[in-house]
């Protein structure tokens, strides 16, 4: 846990040097009730939060066309780069 929430410091710090100022908690009980445990799951966490959020962003409502959770970070990323097209 320690390794995760060092790196999302280090994720919030460039959040800030690009002016982006909504940070990732850093609060380590936030990350054990969304299931992420390492940097790994961090990764798909945010790799399934962008795929929603480019998903929502081209009006689509209700379910996404699949389960974020059955895709690996590697294959949201593609879904994701399908869906920006």
């Amino acid at each position: 846990m320690e390794e995760l929430l060092d790196f999302i410091k280090e994720q919030n710090v460039f959040k800030k040097l690009t002016g982006d100022y909504i940070f990732y908690s850093t609060s380590s009980e936030f990350w054990k009730e969304a299931g992420v445990e390492s940097v790994a799951d961090f990764e798909h966490w945010k790799a399934k939060q962008d795929f929603e959020q480019e998903f929502r962003s081209q009006g689509n409502r209700g379910f996404l066309p699949f389960d974020p959770d059955s895709k690996s970070t590697q294959e949201l990323h593609e879904e994701l780069a399908k869906l920006k097209g």
